[in-house]
């Protein structure tokens, strides 16, 4: 689980007025706002993609690596809501977590 300090829910990256950055690959919709301070983070992985909770939570797990893996990196303020468009297994799991690396890369400018 990610620390408090880097998590936001969704009802409050919605309550912020600021229009959102949207950035679309092929397995994940990311959306970010800057409205200063630290850095937060919201994982969506929708119950559409697979009604077993088990398989989304592995997929929220792997989406926290990835984003406390880069931690160092992420010093802006921007609140960002990641939404998984695909469920992360062992076969995809490489592929995914540097499809994300990159996009978390692209979006804090390393």
């Amino acid at each position: 689980m990610l620390p408090r300090r880097l998590r936001i829910k969704v009802r409050d990256f919605n309550r912020i007025p600021q229009r959102e950055m949207k950035i679309n690959s092929e397995n994940f919709n990311f959306y970010a706002k800057e409205p200063g301070g630290v850095s937060r983070f919201v994982i969506s992985v929708p119950k559409s993609l697979d009604k077993r909770a088990s398989k989304r939570n592995y997929t929220r797990r792997i989406i926290e690596q990835v984003i406390l893996s880069n931690e160092a990196k992420l010093k802006k303020g921007k609140l960002v809501l990641i939404r998984a468009k695909k469920i992360i297994n062992n076969e995809n799991r490489t592929i995914l977590a540097r499809e994300l690396g990159k996009l978390l890369r692209y979006e804090f400018g390393n």
